[in-house]
């Protein structure tokens, strides 16, 4: 599971089951043999593809900003959080006081 896309899954799986649609359903209108895509998306485990955004929107009847908006939180939410475990480890290994360009470097030559 990607817990970056949990909040994704959940809505659409809430937006499906309230149109009264089954994972079959969202399959075969997006050109899918088996729902296992759906259930991935709906598990969190991945985000549908960019192409797949207006299908879903159209069948879910949802707008496809509130879909991208929920991409986009969970995006920002992993690179925050990629930039507190960086943080801390600079801070760790003695990487103070350098600038951000630089602790880069110096964090991968020192690897």
């Amino acid at each position: 599971m990607d817990a970056r896309f949990q909040r994704l899954g959940k809505l659409l799986q809430r937006k499906r089951l309230t149109a009264g649609l089954r994972q079959t359903d969202i399959s075969k209108a997006l050109g899918y043999a088996t729902p296992q895509f759906i259930s991935s998306w709906e598990r969190g485990i991945a985000a549908p593809p960019e192409w797949a955004l207006p299908i879903l929107s159209r069948v879910l009847q949802i707008p496809a900003s509130e879909i991208v908006n929920e991409i986009y939180r969970a995006e920002l939410a992993s690179v925050e959080n990629r930039k507190r475990h960086l943080a801390e480890f600079l801070r760790g290994t003695g990487h103070r006081g350098r600038s951000s360009s630089s602790s880069f470097a110096a964090a991968a030559n020192d690897a």
